[in-house]
């Protein structure tokens, strides 16, 4: 599950990616567009989230899971 904490350190109720059952691994914030890059433990394997909450997955193929993330300065 990936969630975001409100200013009062609450559960934003509205931020919910669709990320099925698969457990996040790892995460990296782009910073500037607060796009939300999660590994997954099991496929799609990777998940690009934007700051509304809506998911993009990119499937890397059955059974594969992405234990590091990390962005590119460029």
């Amino acid at each position: 599950a990936l969630a975001r904490l409100a200013a009062d350190g609450s559960v934003d109720q509205t931020f919910l990616p669709a990320l099925g059952s698969a457990s996040v691994r790892d995460i990296s914030i782009a910073p500037g567009s607060g796009r939300i890059f999660a590994g997954l433990d099991f496929a799609p394997g990777l998940v690009e989230v934007d700051p509304a909450g809506t998911a993009t997955v990119f499937n890397l193929g059955n059974n594969n899971s992405v234990s590091e993330t990390a962005l590119s300065p460029n």
